[in-house]
């Protein structure tokens, strides 16, 4: 499996993963379905940060300084300038498997409490 290392000002994004359950608790999804959910998904965990991230904002030496750290759950924007972020499926063998994403450090727009 390819390993995604955030360089720069990127942060690397493990996704939440959509489910979809019927009345009687039976997930249900089809493919196509599922696959456009998961693209806009904008909630996931921080797995990486790119080497300076956050340090080229005002106010900010680290990550800690904009309030988030790895393993911490964030809200982020899904689409930039109009295109989608850097998309990336760890486990293409399997429907269910988890998808990454890299994201400017910017995008990151809130951290959700556990």
């Amino acid at each position: 499996m390819t390993k995604l290392i955030p360089c720069g000002h990127y942060v690397l994004v493990e996704d939440e993963s959509v489910e979809q359950k019927s009345t009687g608790g039976i997930i249900m999804a089809s493919t196509t379905e599922h696959t456009r959910e998961q693209e806009g998904q904008q909630i996931g965990r921080i797995i990486a940060f790119g080497p300076i991230a956050y340090k080229d904002i005002k106010g900010c030496a680290t990550p800690g300084d904009w309030g988030v750290a790895i393993g911490d759950r964030v809200e982020y924007k899904g689409s930039y300038e109009g295109k989608k972020s850097a998309f990336y499926r760890t486990d293409k063998s399997e429907e269910s498997g988890q998808y990454q994403r890299l994201i400017p450090d910017t995008s990151i727009v809130s951290k959700i409490g556990e």
